[in-house]
């Protein structure tokens, strides 16, 4: 069974996004994600982009969502510009749906779901296969 673990972020989801729910098999346009996030250690395979400016290295990923965690972030000011506000902590909690309406928790704001497809392809936006985990 492949299984991929995608960032898909709330932003993403407000602006364009189509709700998801456990069970339900999607298709979407990622990129290879290769850093942290903070709030959790989990491995993240891709990363959701519905804006992408160029093809460069997108694929489409298509599977059955098996899992969701909804990321919700603490933020302090940079200490470069205090005006910005910077990812300083944050976890996870499981949900049946994402719809980008997740609620402020102790001060921290929902900013990512960790969604795990499972039974996924992986193609080159040309829809060549590349590989299966």
């Amino acid at each position: 069974m492949n299984e991929y673990t995608v960032l898909y972020e709330i932003w993403q989801m407000q602006c364009c996004g189509q709700p998801f729910r456990i069970g339900d098999v999607v298709e979407w346009s990622v990129f290879v994600f290769g850093k942290g996030v903070v709030g959790t250690d989990k491995e993240i395979d891709y990363i959701y982009d519905a804006h992408y400016e160029t093809d460069e290295g997108l694929y489409i990923l298509r599977g059955t969502v098996c899992r969701i965690e909804a990321l919700f972030t603490i933020y302090k000011p940079s200490a470069d510009n205090p005006i910005v506000q910077i990812p300083d902590s944050g976890f996870l909690r499981n949900i049946e749906k994402a719809d980008g309406r997740e609620k402020v928790i102790d001060g921290a704001i929902g900013s990512d779901y960790l969604v795990v497809l499972k039974d996924a392809d992986i193609q080159q936006s040309a829809k060549n296969l590349i590989r299966e985990k």
